[in-house]
This record gives C-alpha cells, sequence and structure tokens, in this order.
C-alpha cells in the first residue's frame, strides 16, 4: 500500500554568492511507496512593482535542479538524501523591499505514481533562502 510520505528539508541560514548550498533531506514513509523520482529545485525570482498598489511583474533568474532518487520504492522507515546547489559568483542577494524584491525558493517534488504527489516549497528566516550580500 502507498501513503503520502512526511518530508523534512534542512539547510544554512545564510550562503554567499560563490559558495555551495547544501540541502538535507529527510524522508519518513509510514509504508512501501513506488516513486517517480524525488527532486530538489532552486529558484531565484526578481518581482517588481511600479507602485505599492499596482501588479508586479516577475522574472525567474536561478533555476537549478538535483534529482536526489529516480524511480524506485521507499521502504518503511527513514530516507536520507543530499542535494548540493552551486550559487553563481554574482548571484543576486536577498532582497524584500515594497516595489522590488529578489527571492529564492527550495521547491521539493516527490513524484508517486498514481497518487498525490508530495510538492512543497520551504521557508527560512522569514523568506524562503536569505542570500547575503549588497544591493
Amino acid at each position: 500500500m502507498r501513503s503520502r510520505p512526511d518530508v523534512e528539508l534542512r539547510m544554512p541560514s545564510f550562503v554567499h554568492p560563490g559558495n555551495p548550498l547544501l540541502v538535507d533531506l529527510l524522508i519518513r514513509s509510514g509504508s512501501e511507496t513506488p516513486i517517480d523520482f524525488i527532486e530538489v529545485e532552486l529558484k531565484g525570482m526578481q518581482f517588481i512593482r511600479g507602485t505599492t498598489s499596482s501588479a508586479h511583474m516577475n522574472r525567474q533568474f536561478l533555476l537549478q535542479s538535483a534529482r536526489v532518487a529516480e524511480k524506485g520504492k521507499l521502504t518503511v522507515g527513514e530516507h536520507r538524501y543530499q542535494a548540493v546547489f552551486p550559487l553563481p559568483d554574482k548571484a543576486f542577494p536577498s532582497y524584500v523591499g515594497q516595489l522590488f524584491q529578489y527571492r529564492y525558493f527550495l521547491e521539493l517534488h516527490v513524484s508517486i505514481p498514481w497518487w498525490p504527489d508530495v510538492v512543497e516549497r520551504y521557508v527560512k528566516k522569514g523568506e524562503k533562502i536569505y542570500v547575503e550580500g549588497e544591493i
């Protein structure tokens, strides 16, 4: 019988441009569950508004993905994976203002055939991921 696994993702609070972002993933499976894959994505997004009351425009400036598991089965118990994302030397620092933002997101996708997938975004320090630096 398959079930939706519980997931826990850990990462550092801060990362500097040019350094790798190391992500630890713990998956707890309550039953034997087939999977198509497990993937973690790092996305960098820019958000811009003309005024505080206007709609925003967004643009993706970074996308990296790491497939940590291929087609197979999650057995009952805990499964540990790691993903490493090398940040570019000139990565934009995280910034959240009223009219302008640079934000980073980690997204986890556990693909389970014929069952609802696990798709989650992760938050760190009130942001998604905080990249240190100056604007």
